[in-house]
């Protein structure tokens, strides 16, 4: 996550999202109304004591976008896959988790396991300024990231609602139908 004095900046009220879904509303439903989650302008000024000019640079922490979410066939264990394509920045790791709802209407979260990036990936241009590989293309911004689909069916009804959140932003779609 982003800082600005030592603080975490997030996109989105983590306490109110939480509470929305003990009430039933899932992530792809409160994401879409646009005052839950909003990108962050901000000016970036340059300050020196050798130069007198202050240059500001218009710039927004943008929030993640899922562009799509489908099969990505099975790993050598066996395990079923899902490929999450979008944009999304963030120098941690993606937390994804599929959403199921329990007796009584609130929705509860399934934490999913990311596929760390192979050279393949690399090879493909998700690769970071090093060249090593990544779930982001550090020139474009493409973003990508393999899913193993937890064998065990949560003690719920699944709702079909997939969901990143990078330590500053969340964003959700909808998994393909089995």
């Amino acid at each position: 996550p982003c800082s600005a004095s030592g603080q975490k900046i997030k996109l989105y009220d983590s306490k109110v999202f939480k509470d929305a879904q003990k009430q039933g509303t899932s992530a792809l439903a409160w994401l879409a109304v646009p005052e839950n989650q909003k990108n962050l302008l901000m000016e970036l000024r340059l300050e020196s004591k050798e130069a007198e000019d202050q240059s500001v640079s218009p710039m927004a922490l943008a929030v993640p976008i899922i562009n799509g979410i489908s099969s990505g066939g099975q790993d050598a264990k066996g395990n079923n896959l899902l490929l999450i394509s979008g944009q999304w920045l963030g120098t941690k790791t993606l937390k994804v988790w599929r959403e199921y709802t329990v007796e009584g209407g609130a929705i509860k979260q399934q934490t999913m396991k990311l596929v760390k990036p192979s050279e393949a990936d690399a090879a493909l241009g998700y690769q970071d300024y090093k060249g090593k590989p990544a779930y982001m293309n550090y020139e474009t911004g493409a973003s990508k990231a393999l899913i193993i689909i937890p064998s065990k069916l949560p003690k719920g009804t699944l709702n079909n609602v997939i969901v990143i959140d990078n330590g500053v932003g969340m964003a959700a779609g909808s998994a393909p139908a089995n």
